[in-house]
């Protein structure tokens, strides 16, 4: 019953919005996408479902990590383990959290030794100019790894002198602050922030702290220009019941550098990236089971552009990476890839428009493998459209799921890659600059997916490849000025009989439901709501409510926030629980 009224609350969000006054219109033409091809592209004209969050929408959202800004994003699952962005795993379309690819700028930063970091990203939102959301496979721009989805976190340029944070305190002796400073100097930017967060935490060894260090560089020049990312993240949190059901801990280091350049029609992107994780399983028994890893990651990507004809572009790259990792218990292991691709995009002045493409990647201990893509649509009127696509996509095990042996885990050195295919149509319609309205069909099948199951009475968690599983699914969203609603049912079926339970491949949410609602006040208050509803499969039903009260004074933003404000009872990860209400008083000042 508080399930259905928790519901209805969020239907009343979306459905009855108040008469707000319209804002300035912006042509959906206009919004340029950088995200799923290497060719930039008017979202009029891109055939796949995208969620583009705008510098704006960031500067406004009652959140203060890149997590809780996906959380509401249509089709995202961000199944965290601890809040605030501490440790979480993300999904779309009810892939696993490998199967989703991370970007910053355009470059990967997954995590070789196991997806669970993926996240374990150095930057703060101060830091952002926007997050760009491809839903469905990516892995013929981007290889690997993106068969539920890609995200691309795209930096902010420092143009403008000033200083900036937020401080906040709440519940569970909660403390937060970021400070982000920027000076421009000629065709030169530069800025620097610090970010840091702590608590006590909602339950016994939940407790953890977090720091974030980044520095963000550009430099423009005659038809081209410099961008330099660096940046360095630590966290140290109490890990109870996180892998399994015992007192762990876990203490992580992250170092991130990426260059980009762009010259006339050529772009060339190098970066770095080095992951440390120590874990111990049992603070009660540290001599049990504990393990050290350090992963690394190189890689230097190019490509170029070039118009062929009127309406006809085509971009030509090559890709080189390696992946490598040191630890105790997993042993000394490494991979080295080659990755060639190429796009091609056609668009008439009929409405008519068609991208395709093909990548071939090469590894030294996987074999090979190659990502064909076909999209396709029409825009019958300058504001809406149909389209179709279908492409394969492919993943990688990580060192973890070949190697991992603890009391509770164990790995398989003889796992294969999984592979992917994918087909979806969807119809958008952009009726006035601040209404849009998406709708998709989908489907997937994910062949030799791999999961770590347990069967029945075993104590023991096991990596394998389970054969086939099948996704049927349907996204739609809708907004309109400060309100929105968003909806994903999503079916799976493994296509073998299942004598097992599945840690993470069939723990997707059948019904998704989000909704927001902004409302401005009197007395320049400002009200954001932001619920969600989730149905997981094989699991009780649960909501969410979230609520932000925020007022201008004296120059500073001064707000309260409230996260689960109905209290509810939930884990997005089997066996990990999520807080209830928390309360979090601050102010931000620029």
């Amino acid at each position: 019953m508080k399930i259905v009224k928790r519901l209805a609350v969020l239907l009343i969000l979306g459905f009855f919005p108040p008469d707000f006054p319209a804002q300035e219109e912006q042509r959906a033409e206009e919004e340029i996408l950088v995200i799923g091809t290497r060719i930039p592209v008017d979202k009029i004209k891109i055939s796949r479902t995208v969620t583009v969050i705008t510098r704006e929408m960031i500067t406004r959202a009652p959140v203060r990590t890149v997590t809780g800004l996906l959380q509401y994003i249509l089709s995202v699952d961000v199944r965290q383990r601890s809040p605030l962005g501490v440790q979480g795993d993300l999904s779309i379309r009810g892939s696993k959290f490998t199967q989703v690819q991370i970007l910053i700028d355009g470059i990967k930063v997954h995590d070789p030794q196991t997806a669970h970091h993926n996240l374990d990203i150095p930057l703060s939102l101060a830091d952002i100019e926007r997050i760009e959301v491809l839903n469905g496979q990516g892995s013929t721009a981007y290889g690997e790894n993106a068969i539920g989805g890609v995200v691309n976190i795209i930096t902010r340029k420092p143009t403008d002198l000033g200083l900036s944070g937020e401080v906040l305190a709440g519940q569970h002796q909660t403390a937060a602050g970021n400070l982000a400073f920027s000076f421009p100097v000629n065709k030169f930017g530069q800025s620097f922030s610090l970010d840091y967060q702590t608590s006590d935490g909602f339950l016994e060894n939940r407790d953890f702290s977090t720091l974030n260090l980044t520095s963000l560089s550009s430099l423009e020049f005659p038809e081209g220009r410099l961008k330099l990312v660096a940046g360095h993240n630590r966290k140290a949190f109490g890990a109870a019941g996180f892998y399994a059901p015992l007192p762990s801990r876990e203490w992580t280091r992250t170092t991130f550098a990426g260059l980009s350049a762009e010259w006339n029609k050529t772009t060339v992107k190098a970066h770095f990236r080095q992951h440390h994780d120590r874990f111990i399983l049992d603070v009660d028994r540290p001599d049990y089971y504990q393990s050290e890893h350090t992963g690394r990651s190189f890689g230097l990507e190019g490509y170029s552009l070039f118009s062929l004809h009127p309406g006809g572009r085509m971009a030509v790259g090559a890709e080189i990476r390696s992946d490598g990792i040191t630890s105790g218990t997993l042993g000394d292991h490494g991979y080295r890839k080659l990755g060639l691709f190429t796009e091609y995009s056609l668009s008439d002045a009929s409405g008519f428009f068609l991208s395709t493409g093909l990548r071939a990647d090469l590894f030294s201990s996987f074999g090979g493998e190659v990502s064909p893509s076909l999209a396709l649509g029409y825009v019958f009127s300058s504001r809406s459209k149909i389209r179709f696509s279908i492409g394969k996509a492919f993943r990688l095990p990580t060192f973890t799921e070949l190697y991992y042996d603890s009391p509770a885990n164990r790995g398989n050195p003889d796992l294969k890659a999984e592979r992917s295919l994918a087909v979806e149509t969807g119809f958008d319609t952009y009726p006035t600059g601040n209404t849009r309205w998406e709708t998709t069909l989908f489907y997937r099948r994910d062949r030799d997916l791999i999961d770590w199951i347990r069967f029945e009475d075993a104590a023991v968690w096991l990596a394998e490849n389970i054969r086939a599983v099948d996704f049927f699914g349907l996204e739609s969203a809708f907004s309109h000025r400060n309100w929105n609603i968003s909806y994903t049912y999503l079916h799976s079926r493994l296509n073998s009989p299942q004598d097992f339970t599945s840690k993470y491949v069939l723990n997707h949410p059948v019904h998704h439901l989000t909704a927001g609602w902004r409302i401005d006040l009197p007395y320049r208050l400002r009200l954001d709501l932001n619920g969600t509803f989730k149905q997981r499969r094989d699991a009780d039903a649960y909501a969410t409510l979230d609520v932000c009260i925020m007022r201008t004074f004296k120059g500073m933003e001064w707000f309260l926030r409230i996260t689960n404000l109905t209290g509810s009872r939930y884990e997005e990860i089997p066996g990990v629980s999520m807080p209830g209400r928390w309360i979090l008083l601050g102010f931000r000042f620029k």
